[in-house]
Parts: structure tokens; sequence; C-alpha cells
């Protein structure tokens, strides 16, 4: 099924995810066009036999194909789906009847359709023979194939739910800051074309909600729609309804000749008590899941404790017990994970911003070893100059240098690569203690010393990678609070100084002056580089690609529009700050309410622990010790599962609920699954401590 998204270079190359490696899209587009033209004539009886009459159902799907950004006409994409489940269907199954006819045998042959034991005889037997292989083999295929046809039907028919889905959550996300921003435009001046032309360039900023406006800019330039037709058009395709009720309004203030700017504030509130609503949904439903974590933890205890019982009475169910362990526990978590990741909203946007001078661009492009931005366009450029590629050794090896010399300062902006440095270390741990005797790569090892050795496979590389991995990950997320912290209240500086009538260059030198916050700081900097000739809006783009946080690049993206303008942009800063402080009041509900459930798992894998350690310590031991004492010795043979194994199983299960607990919790209280490295490293190193302080003590 060839399935083409709406960024497809060949409708416009004019912004967004529209001018990207332009030639070697359209190579591939035009390819991917053909093979599904080819498909769909094949196929295009089969659908019209189908889906003659129901014009209503396809005109559905058609709308949503539309809401999914999937610009496949519908006719050839559901022929293409038809196609590739019927031909995977086929290929399944004359595969696996091929593979019984290798594995059972040819069929047989009825007795009285048996040829004599004569040469013309042999001859018709070996043609029966393949007869009944093809029909055998193609009575397999003509049913998987009927199964893959209906299969790829639904597939194709449920596929757009996921990107609509998607899509309706990121678009409602933002609505907020676009309608703020399209204020914020409007107050200064510019038409409304203009404003849906400047949402529809900020996909970096506005995701989807841009993807929307982009449709609408290219209705209009590119297919000579007026502006009424092309915003009834994106009200009636796209997948969220509030933007659709807000289109439809503000098509209707426009034509009844109202003030847009005051409608626009008008909306700008009323997303803001939305955004509230929604905010508080959320967090009620997360109080939700923390309490149903609650029995997803008591479950794997419950199974743990049933099967232990069972092998002392005598009924030993070891692989019972190796699918709790190793199966159901870290399903259990993964599909709560799941539960929580469709909940909760990720935020939208990288958090960088492009100029639009290709060389500007590249200079404010955040650099490293590997790319070397503006060198690198050169080179590109100009491939066959070797002046060129001597600056770009050049200029390698001073990004080296940089790297070598302050490498802290790039391992916390990109914390990733301590991977690079940790991973090959806790290899090499590894091998030095496998050659020193201390890791033993077997099962029986792993029983007998269950805590050493998990320990030295499982711990040690956890906390070699982790740790470093963590503790960089916490401290870009502090440098980002040190920015975001501050944000509301300097912005509140520069529009109260802005609306003294100072320029904004000089709103920004008095916000910055005898500020020592790190926002402070780069407001500072920003006025000096201003001032020795670069330009301001780049300033400000290059400031923002330094933190890379979408809610500032939102903020700046406001700045920097609105200054290309005018000098006064009171207004914007105002409607900046009250933004930034709504995203401030929302993230401090949201930490506040969620520590709550970290508190909660927490908790329920400390009682986790508890439990383990209890059926290890006392349990186990005083049941067969009382069995031993007794006169029927046959009740004491507890099978396969000796007690150091069930230690083995016990500590393991505590590491596996640990770490997903951990990620769990980071997860529930930033979005992001690499915050939660903390919580799982704590958990783990716990588990570890609690098992050596109980043998110890007993």
């Amino acid at each position: 099924m060839t399935l083409e998204r709406r960024d497809d270079p060949t409708r416009a190359t004019g912004t967004g995810r529209y001018g990207e490696d332009v030639a070697e899209q359209v190579d591939q587009g035009q390819f991917h066009q053909r093979v599904a033209l080819v498909l769909s004539q094949v196929f295009h009886p089969v659908y019209s036999y189908l889906f003659a009459g129901r014009g209503h159902f396809v005109s559905r799907l058609e709308l949503r194909l539309a809401q999914a950004k999937v610009s496949t006409p519908v006719e050839i994409y559901l022929s293409n789906a038809l196609a590739l489940g019927s031909f995977l269907g086929a290929v399944v199954g004359g595969g696996f009847g091929t593979l019984t006819l290798a594995v059972l045998g040819r069929p047989g042959l009825p007795s009285a359709l048996t040829p004599p034991e004569t040469g013309w005889g042999e001859a018709v037997g070996a043609g029966l023979s393949v007869l009944g292989h093809s029909l055998f083999v193609g009575s397999w295929l003509t049913l998987f194939g009927v199964l893959g046809l209906l299969t790829g039907l639904a597939v194709a028919i449920y596929y757009p739910s996921m990107h609509i889905y998607r899509r309706r959550r990121e678009v409602n996300l933002v609505l907020p800051d676009v309608v703020g921003f399209m204020y914020s435009l409007s107050v200064g001046g510019m038409d409304t074309l203009d404003i849906f032309s400047a949402v529809a360039e900020s996909e970096e900023t506005y995701g989807e909600a841009a993807v929307e406006f982009q449709q609408l800019t290219h209705e209009i330039d590119y297919f000579n729609v007026d502006y009424q037709t092309a915003v009834e058009n994106v009200a009636r395709t796209t997948p969220s309804d509030d933007l659709s009720k807000f289109l439809i309004d503000m098509l209707s203030v426009i034509n009844s000749g109202g003030d847009l700017t005051d409608f626009l504030e008008t909306e700008k509130q009323h997303q803001i008590e939305t955004r509230r609503r929604n905010q508080k949904d959320l967090l009620n439903t997360l109080e939700v899941f923390g309490e149903v974590y609650i029995s997803l933890t008591v479950l794997p205890l419950i199974l743990i404790v049933v099967l232990v019982i069972m092998a002392l009475l005598g009924d030993a169910q070891l692989l019972l017990l190796l699918v709790t362990v190793y199966v159901v526990l870290p399903a259990l978590n993964a599909m709560y994970f799941l539960a929580v990741s469709m909940t909760v909203q990720d935020d939208v946007g990288t958090g960088r911003l492009d100029p639009d001078d290709e060389a500007v661009a590249a200079v404010s492009r955040r650099g490293s070893v590997r790319d070397l931005g503006v060198v690198d366009a050169h080179v590109r450029a100009r491939p066959g100059e070797q002046f060129l590629h001597r600056i770009r050794a050049a200029e390698f090896r001073h990004r080296l240098s940089e790297l070598l010399a302050d490498p802290l300062a790039f391992f916390r902006t990109s914390p990733q690569y301590t991977l690079a440095v940790t991973v090959p270390l806790a290899g090499l741990s590894l091998a030095v203690l496998l050659a020193q005797g201390v890791a033993e790569p077997s099962r029986a090892a792993m029983e007998q010393r269950s805590l050493s050795q998990s320990f030295v496979w499982l711990g040690l590389p956890l906390l070699t990678t982790g740790i470093p991995l963590a503790v960089f990950y916490e401290w870009r997320a502090r440098t980002i609070a040190t920015v975001t912290d501050t944000l509301t209240s300097d912005l509140r500086k520069l529009a109260n100084a802005n609306a003294t009538g100072q320029p904004l260059l000089e709103s920004i030198r008095i916000t910055g002056e005898d500020n020592d916050t790190r926002l402070g700081q780069e407001l500072t900097r920003m006025y000096k580089r201003v001032t020795f000739g670069s330009s301001l809006g780049t300033v400000l783009i290059e400031f923002n690609n330094r933190y890379r946080i979408p809610r500032l690049a939102r903020s700046v993206t406001l700045v920097e529009r609105a200054q290309e303008t005018s000098d006064q942009i009171t207004d914007v800063l105002t409607t900046a700050a009250d933004l930034s402080e709504i995203e401030d009041d929302l993230e401090r509900e949201k930490r506040t309410r969620t520590r709550m459930q970290v508190v909660v798992i927490g908790i329920s894998f400390v009682v986790f622990v508890a439990v383990l350690l209890m059926l290890e310590e006392f349990f186990i031991e005083t049941i067969v010790d009382v069995m031993g004492e007794s006169e029927d010795t046959e009740v004491v043979n507890i099978g396969s599962l000796e007690p150091s194994l069930l230690s083995m199983l016990y500590l393991h299960a505590a590491l596996i609920q640990g770490c997903c607990a951990g990620l769990i919790c980071g997860y529930v209280q930033t979005g992001q699954a690499y915050t939660g490295l903390k919580y799982a490293i704590g958990f783990v190193g716990f588990t570890f401590l609690a098992w050596a302080t109980v043998g110890v003590l007993f």
C-alpha cells in the first residue's frame, strides 16, 4: 500500500517540510506513484466490485485521509491496499503450503487413481503427483490471498486513525499559542493573508497546526482559491474540532466586517481556558492511572506466591514462574507505559528555529564535530575546490580541540553521546571480570550466587552507562530550567520598558542590566552583538537554538516576527508574557500533582521488594523446615524449584520492576522517559542494597 504524505515536494517548495532534499524526494515520489498506479489499475475492478453502491463509506474514508494528510486518492489508496494485502497473503499461503509439503510429504492418491507400475504408469503418477502438489499449494495460496485482501482492507481503513489522533492532540496543544501569535501580528497591522503565511512558515514551532495553515496558503497561492473557500476547506478537513470552530468563527468575523484583532484577543483567552480544562482532565486521568498501577504491581506478586505455594505442595511450575518474571512483569509495565504515553501530551516542536537566509541558518545551526555548519554548506556547493576542503579540515580540527578541551559542555548539550564512552567502558569492565573469574557466564553460577552475578551482569553495566547519562540529562534540564524560570518576569520587564517609549533594543539592554540570571546574561549578550552589527532577528534565533526549548521558541517567534515591522511591540511582549505565565502555571500544577504519582509508584516498588524478601528469607525456609520434620518425606520434594533458583527469580523480578517503575516515574512527570533514569538507577541500587543487607543480617 503506497501512502504518500502531503509533504511531497512536488506540490510546493516554499516553506516548512516542503523544501528539503527536493530532487531526491521527487525521484522517489515519482517511482512510488508509478508503482501505485500500476497496482491500482490491476485491482481497480476488485475495488469497483467491493465498493459499488458504498459511496458514503468511500467519501468518509476520503475525509479521514485528508485529515491524516494522506494525499493519495481514495480509489488508488484502497486499490493499493487490496493489491498488497492479496500479494502478501498469497506469498504467506504459498510458502506455508510448500513448507507443509516439505514436512509432511506429498498428499496420497486414492487407490482407484493409482496408476500401474509401468513406464507409462510412472509418468502418469508423476504428473498426478505434480498436480496434487499444485492443487494443495494453490488452495493455501488462494485462502491466504483472500485473508490478506481482507486484512489489507482493514489496515487501510484504520491506518489514518493513528495519524488523525496524533495530529489532533498536537494541534489542540499549541492552538492557544497559535492564536496568540496571530493576535500579536494583527496588533502590528499585518494583513490577514500575511498572518496565515506567517503561521504556515512556523512549522518548527507550531507543528501540525502550521501544516494546516500551509494547506490554506497553498490553496490560495497555487490553486487560485479565494481565502473564504480555503478557510472552509481547512475547517472541514482538520482533525481538530477546536481549530475548525476557530476558523469558522474567524471567517464569520472577517465576512461581517468585524475587528479581527478584538476577536483574536477574545479567542486567545478562550483557548487558554480550554487548555486549563484539558490539563485538569489529564491530571485527573493520571491519578486514576496511579491507582491502576498498584493493581498491576500486586498481580505479579500474587502469581509468584501462588506458584511458589504450588511448588511447595509438590506441583512445580518452573515454566510459569519464568514466564511470570521475565514476560508478564515487563509486559504489564509496558502496557501501562503505553497507556500513559497515549494520555500524556508531548511538547510540540524541536525548539529549534531556522532563519530564512541559508547562510545565516548554517551559522546559527548547532554545530558539532560531525556537522560543520556553514563550512559543509560551501563544500557541498563547490565540491571540487581543494581550498575549501583544507578549510573544512582545519575547522574539523578546531571543533575536535574544543570538544577535548571541554567535554563536559559537549555532553551537557548532547547527553546521549556519553554512551560512546560508557558502553565500551562497561564492556571492558565486564571483560576484565570475566578474565579474573568473577563473572561466570553460566546458569548454575547465576543461581548459586545470584546477588553477586546479577550485580556483575546487570547492575554494573546499568550503573556504568546510566549514571553519566542521567547526570548530564539532569544537568541539561536544570540549565533549561534556569532560562524558563525567569522567562515570564523578564518578558514583563521588556514589555514595561517598551511601553515607556524605549526602542526594543534599548528595552533589551535595560532588562539585562543588573540581571544576574542566565536569561539576563543572554539579553546583555544579545544587546552587545546587535550593537556590533548583527541583526536582532538573527541574534534572537541563535539565542533560541543554543537551548532548543519549545516554549522558548514560541516566545522568540512572537518577538522576532513582530520586531520586523515595528520597534514598539508592547502588546506582543505582553502576549508572550501571558502565554509564558500560563505555561508556568500549568507546569507548576502538573509538577505538584504528578509528584504524588511518583510517590505512589515508589511505595508500590518498596512493597514489591519487601514481599519478595519475606518470601525468600522467611516463608520458603520456614515451610521447608516444617515439612522436613514431618513423616511424609514425599511432600518435602519441591521438584526442580530449588531455593537458589527461587532466590534468583525474586531478585530478577525486583530488578525488572525497578527499571520499569523508574522509567514510568520520569515519563509521568515530564513526558520524557530519559528523566526516569535517575529513578531507575535509584530503584535498582535500592534492590541490591536491600538484598545484601538481608543476606548479612539473616
